[in-house]
């Protein structure tokens, strides 16, 4: 096996088992994608377009997680057979499938690549992007008077002081939007842009970092902040 694909493959299996454990990723919710620094071999006869140029993204490849794979399968130690491992053609118009693992991408890809093109056009190094459903997350957004960044971050502050260590800028609030949708992914990357955290209104959250481990721990403190503020508020 490709020696970097091998050490990826063993970081999404730890994600995976970690969204699974926390409740995060029901049924086939959740996707995981980590844009790899060398290449891989790739099929081409087996190409697909895209709805948009990603120019940063031209020959690069990206391991994302299947559409439809369940993150309880994946924590198995199968990783490979729940994931696609994708190469941006030298345009950034489509991708090509690698012959081993071509599974179709997740349903949330071009988030995944927005987000990628984006991470890769600044040199940030930020390798790894997380969308998940964490309960407390979506649960906030339905509080009718709880919808602004601004309420959700003050809360935030105010409930764990590890949040103005790992997410120092706060986090940003999407409306809720189409699972999948263009919109969505759209929405995504206009806050990822600014912030490394935000919750979509009814749905669950994405997340990006240097590694898996960095973008989880992100999420965990959000998550754990919110949980503390809901245990306050019934006293």
């Amino acid at each position: 096996m490709h020696k970097e694909l091998a050490g990826v493959f063993e970081n999404i299996i730890s994600a995976a088992d970690l969204l699974y454990r926390h409740g995060w990723a029901e049924a086939y919710a959740g996707n995981i994608s980590y844009r790899m620094a060398s290449p891989f071999s790739f099929d081409k006869n087996d190409h697909t377009d895209l709805p948009d140029r990603f120019e940063n993204l031209a020959c690069k490849t990206i391991m994302i997680t299947s559409s439809g794979s369940r993150m309880r399968h994946i924590a198995s130690g199968n990783a490979s057979d729940y994931c696609s491992v994708i190469t941006v053609n030298d345009k950034g118009t489509g991708y090509y499938r690698s012959a081993e693992y071509n599974k179709n991408p997740s349903s949330e890809l071009v988030a995944h690549l927005l987000l990628h093109n984006e991470y890769e056009k600044r040199q940030s190094g930020y390798r790894a992007v997380v969308h998940c459903h964490p309960e407390n997350m979506v649960a906030l957004l339905n509080i009718p008077d709880i919808k602004t960044a601004e309420a959700v971050n003050k809360i935030l502050f105010s409930s764990h002081s590890e949040i103005r260590l790992l997410l120092p800028e706060g986090i940003g609030i999407i409306g809720h939007k189409t699972p999948g949708s263009y919109e969505l992914a759209l929405a995504v990357l206009n806050e990822l842009k600014k912030k490394d955290l935000a919750i979509i209104e009814k749905h669950g959250c994405f997340s990006a970092g240097i590694t898996l481990d960095e973008v989880l721990d992100k999420i965990e403190v959000v998550e754990k902040a919110i949980k503390i503020y809901f245990r306050t508020r019934q006293k």
